[in-house]
């Protein structure tokens, strides 16, 4: 039985209005105009190591269960806002160990009543963080 452009037009619509990415994994994509030097960084600095993208200058690293990529890129962040957050358990532990590897700082450690956090930039000047959660929102506040 064929159905009809009316049928098929429906089953489009429907298709295309209940679409959601929510069942996709994302990945965050960081900027690195001299990737080998990213590379170095995430290596010395932060103790990671990359695996093969996809394309060529394409670097994936897998921390606690989430994927970020650096890829090789002619333009530069923003610099204005954190674009990767790493959780920690121990704010200031994390913080001495890096700080002992030749990570910098940008400031003191931010703290409110939910959050503790320091940031820093890598190599190619994407501002990065670490985090500790101090206490995760409820219904109530």
């Amino acid at each position: 039985m064929a159905l009809t452009k009316e049928q098929t037009s429906a089953e489009t619509d429907k298709d295309e209005t209940e679409f959601s990415l929510s069942e996709c994994r994302a990945v965050a994509k960081l900027p690195a105009t001299d990737i080998e030097r990213a590379r170095r960084f995430y290596a010395e600095k932060l103790g990671l190591t990359s695996t093969l993208g996809a394309t060529p200058g394409n670097y994936l690293y897998q921390c606690g269960g989430s994927t970020f990529a650096l890829y090789e890129s002619p333009g530069t962040a923003s610099g204005t806002h954190d674009q990767l957050v790493f959780a920690v358990s121990d704010l200031e532990t994390v913080v001495r160990q890096m700080k002992a590897r030749g990570v910098v700082f940008t400031g003191d450690i931010a703290e409110d009543e939910r959050t503790r956090t320091a940031w820093f930039r890598d190599s190619e000047g994407n501002v990065l963080s670490v985090r500790e959660i101090l206490a995760c929102p409820t219904a109530n506040n």
